[in-house]
């Protein structure tokens, strides 16, 4: 009986690494809290980790079952049980519909973080690894785009709105990050810290 149990245990544990995927961000393998997963072919990305590391800001609505992400210049929406996303306006479709595993982390297609964050993305069937290059989205690897005395809308509460930069840390390969002037809904002036992610060009 035992060995059977062993025997068993060693043929699960071998399923187990067979699906294991292995994640690499430029060059970089990474330990994600939300693990890559195959399923029904298609390999699958925790949606909020993937995307905080990738300089999103993620969104999620309990009521209506939608998700918001924006990355600076980028508006993305999802919901819940729907293969379309939209992307600045753009409606794409999804390999799969987002995918809720564990009843806490929300999932999507790898193809889907190229498409709507501009990163670039590879599966390697051979060693069950997904490499995402973040060169293409020009975002950590940018010149800063705003200096001191610019105008700029910030994210405050789900909401874009104006505000003026104070100083700007540039950073060569991680994001930049800014001091900025905003004034709150009730009028209070503050000036906070923010990352690029945080910050886009106004609407001209």
């Amino acid at each position: 009986m035992r060995a059977l149990v062993a025997s068993l245990c060693a043929l699960c544990s071998g399923l187990a690494v067979a699906q294991e995927v292995h994640v690499f961000i430029d060059g970089k393998e990474e330990n994600l809290r939300e693990p890559a997963i195959l399923r029904g072919g298609r390999t699958l990305l925790g949606l909020r980790e993937t995307f905080d590391i990738l300089g999103a800001v993620v969104y999620f609505d309990s009521s209506t079952k939608q998700i918001m992400a924006w990355r600076s210049e980028r508006t993305i929406t999802l919901q819940l049980g729907r293969a379309e996303a939209m992307v600045d306006g753009r409606t794409l479709t999804l390999d799969q519909p987002p995918l809720v595993v564990n009843n806490r982390h929300t999932y999507v297609p790898l193809r889907f973080l190229g498409e709507a964050l501009g990163a670039g993305v590879k599966y390697v069937g051979s060693s069950n690894s997904v490499y995402i290059e973040t060169g293409p989205m020009r975002f950590f690897n940018e010149p800063a785009p705003f200096r001191a005395g610019d105008a700029c809308l910030y994210l405050y509460r789900r909401e874009w709105h104006p505000a003026k930069v104070l100083a700007a840390n540039d950073y060569p390969n991680t994001e930049d990050t800014y001091r900025i002037e905003f004034k709150e809904p009730s009028g209070r002036i503050i000036t906070p810290t923010v990352g690029r992610r945080y910050l886009r060009l106004p609407t001209r």
